[in-house]
């Protein structure tokens, strides 16, 4: 099994993908399957006048407001996007992809199993590759069609099977506005590429303000060769959106996602740019990843559960109940625990605490102390996460 990354905007490491790959790879030792083989495909080196622009607009005698995040983030996204969308770099751009796909499939004769992750731009980048009908004959774009249609002359005696794609933090429906993709070209190369309906992953962070979803650009005749799956994540991108978005809906006695004021838009430039880059270090999306890759059902039910994972089965449930994947509010050390309570199997315990906010946090850790799940609601849906603990605890604890 080969397993392919193609990365976004920003991007001046090509290590960039090392954390997920150490997930998925955990992943699937978890499982007892097969451990699949990387390459981190890059691209991040192409455009360097950035570089040259900032060091003009640094030494002027005029600086500009929010200097830092101009650029940082912001000005490589913009330049990154640009550079592709520009015919001849664009090009470049997917000879470098092309030249590493086929080294890497090259090197590994014995498999014949691909699957493709890209985040970003890098979702853009492959929509066009694969669907788009505007490349001159010699685009490398072409010689990647060949390879998955399995008509290489390059790899003659070597076939390759696209299996899966994911897609992660994707512009793919913004872009398109330009690309100009057909759902019918998409139904009628996906058909091409798999043998079966092409299984297509899209994973967007709720707090991604670049992510969308990519089925508006699709409509049925495209998914009659295309099976696609978009899964959300919900958590907060990190404190300080955490702690925006509690005291937001303090004040007001609301969700703050049904907000619309100076706090609500304080949470999106709190929690986008770390929203839009963690999905490499996220073990939600690393087993959502596998779970597409060895089609598995996510959140799939075990009767041999332990009273642990019963346990957060059941807080997930609780209305208004955001999951803390990073488990930050017991790492800032302010909580005051309200309850602590054992499983009767042993499999670990759980902890009810509030904050300084009055905000309520549940955690649950395994028998060796370790936190494996957290979670919190705002202040409205208080009572129904204190009964629901009461339950657990009554039921499962001792």
């Amino acid at each position: 099994m080969l397993i392919f990354f193609i990365h976004g905007v920003a991007e001046r490491n090509s290590q960039y993908a090392n954390n997920l790959q150490n997930l998925l790879q955990k992943q699937f030792r978890q499982r007892q399957e097969k451990l699949p083989l990387f390459y981190s495909s890059f691209w991040g080196n192409v455009y360097r006048e950035l570089e040259n622009i900032w060091n003009k607009i640094d030494n002027s005698q005029n600086p500009l407001k929010h200097q830092d995040f101009r650029k940082g983030y912001f000005s490589q996204f913009v330049g990154d996007a640009f550079t592709y969308l520009s015919s001849e770099r664009g090009a470049k751009i997917r000879t470098i992809i092309a030249d590493q796909l086929l080294d890497f499939i090259h090197k590994n004769p014995q498999e014949t199993e691909l699957h493709i992750i890209t985040h970003s731009l890098g979702t853009v980048i492959l929509w066009d590759i694969l669907f788009s009908d505007k490349f001159e004959s010699n685009d490398s774009a072409l010689e990647i069609r060949e390879v998955l249609n399995q008509n290489s002359e390059v790899l003659a005696n070597q076939k390759i099977n696209l299996k899966t794609i994911t897609t992660m933090g994707s512009p793919i429906s913004l872009f398109n506005i330009m690309l100009e993709v057909k759902p019918q070209q998409v139904n009628q190369l996906a058909k091409q590429y798999s043998s079966q309906k092409l299984r297509w992953l899209n994973i967007i962070h709720a707090s991604d303000i670049i992510a969308y979803p990519i089925h508006p650009v699709l409509d049925d005749n495209s998914l009659s060769s295309l099976s696609l799956t978009e899964e959300y994540l919900q958590e907060d991108a990190n404190p300080f959106e955490a702690t925006l978005r509690q005291f937001s809906e303090f004040m007001n006695g609301k969700p703050a996602n049904n907000q619309n004021n100076i706090l609500s838009y304080a949470q999106v430039a709190a929690g986008s740019i770390n929203a839009h880059t963690d999905y490499w270090n996220s073990e939600k999306v690393a087993s959502f990843i596998v779970n597409h890759i060895l089609e598995q059902p996510n959140n799939q039910p075990s009767n041999q559960d332990n009273f642990r994972k019963q346990a957060i089965r059941r807080l997930k449930r609780v209305p208004g109940f955001t999951e803390d994947t990073m488990i930050l509010t017991y790492k800032l050390n302010l909580d005051q625990i309200l309850i602590k309570s054992y499983f009767k199997d042993e499999s670990g315990y759980l902890l009810l605490t509030k904050n300084p906010v009055g905000v309520h946090n549940v955690y649950i850790f395994d028998r060796h102390d370790i936190s494996c799940f957290a979670g919190y609601v705002g202040l409205i849906h208080v009572n129904g996460l204190k009964q629901e603990v009461e339950l657990i605890k009554r039921e499962l604890c001792d």
